[in-house]
């Protein structure tokens, strides 16, 4: 596989499939502005010298995908999809906890054993490896189908990144 970047200071994204450079982008302003509109765009690369922007469907922690240095490329990522803490409820929570809040471990989403589900992993909805996600916009965060047959699935506790606010503090607030 051939690359329009090179070198050692910034970092590329190696993955099994990647996806086709888009040339003549203005900037990594421009090649954001196309990744934002794309639901399965996690991060992109810029090509400095090029100006080639390459929209890219997975992140750092997803499977088969590697870092590695280049010279000439910058790799922007999501940050939905490189936090360790959930924005709302966490659909777009990519981190790689892969345990729930009671410690058990989490099933591999591929796997239908010992819980069964209607999930199935793509390269593209980031139900990866055994990782806790929320595919259905549940509203206590990412979960997962555990790997207890007597404990079908369990939410794992992911805090929020949006500090909370308690209720002197709310009422304060609502005073003024």
């Amino acid at each position: 596989m051939t690359s329009r970047c090179s070198g050692a200071q910034s970092y590329l994204l190696r993955a099994v499939v990647p996806g086709p450079w888009q040339e003549d982008v203005a900037d990594a302003e421009e090649c954001a502005g196309r990744c934002g509109l794309l639901m399965d765009c996690w991060a992109f690369h810029y090509n400095v010298s090029s100006h080639g922007c390459q929209l890219l469907p997975w992140t750092q922690h997803s499977p088969h995908s590697r870092l590695r240095h280049s010279g000439r490329c910058d790799l922007f990522q999501k940050k939905d999809y490189i936090r360790t803490c959930i924005m709302n409820n966490g659909v777009g929570y990519q981190d790689t906890m892969a345990t729930t809040v009671g410690g058990l471990s989490c099933q591999a989403w591929s796997h239908k054993f010992p819980n069964d589900h209607q999930y199935m992993p793509t390269l593209r909805n980031g139900l990866e490896e055994n990782f806790c996600r929320n595919p259905d916009g549940d509203p206590g965060g990412p979960w997962c189908h555990t790997t207890d047959p007597a404990v079908r699935f369990q939410s794992c506790g992911i805090k929020s990144c949006l500090p909370r606010v308690s209720g002197a503090m709310a009422r304060n607030t609502a005073a003024r």
